[in-house]
């Protein structure tokens, strides 16, 4: 089951093909829900290769409880080395981490980047801590992000 919401019209039904009509929107829709836990453009200084907290982010709870997929969306303004990859992880207590979403690689080319949707796992099928990861960097490079989103289905 996906996120649900409710949008409502108060415009009369009638011929005209422009007006959005109750009967179009008076009903629960599903969409994608984001979080942004990255705006703007951050930079990760000397992106490590081992798995590394991402820089500077918040940790955030997010109820995952009737989720049924993830995805990890981020927009790379400077590059990182063909390693490079990110990913959200999942903690219910902040000590053991398990991985969220799979990795969005592609870090040493310019652009939108996406993750593959991915089913939420069991044990994230809560209301679960979250945080960004990366790995894969050489020590040196640093590379640019914007908007590093979790998207929910």
């Amino acid at each position: 089951m996906g996120v649900r919401h409710k949008f409502v019209s108060a415009k009369a039904e009638g011929p005209d093909n422009t007006l959005i009509r109750p009967s179009n929107w008076n009903a629960d829709h599903n969409f994608p829900a984001m979080s942004v836990m990255v705006g703007g453009n951050t930079t990760w200084t000397n992106m490590p290769n081992a798995v590394t907290e991402f820089p500077n982010t918040p940790r955030t709870r997010y109820d995952l409880t009737n989720a049924d997929e993830v995805r990890i969306v981020t927009t790379v303004g400077v590059v990182g080395t063909a390693a490079a990859v990110l990913r959200f992880q999942y903690s219910t207590d902040q000590a053991a981490w398990n991985d969220l979403t799979p990795t969005v690689g592609s870090l040493n080319s310019t652009g939108c980047k996406a993750g593959a949707w991915a089913a939420v796992p069991v044990g994230a099928k809560s209301d679960v801590f979250i945080r960004i990861v990366g790995s894969g960097g050489d020590g040196a490079l640093d590379p640019q992000f914007r908007n590093v989103e979790l998207q929910v289905r």
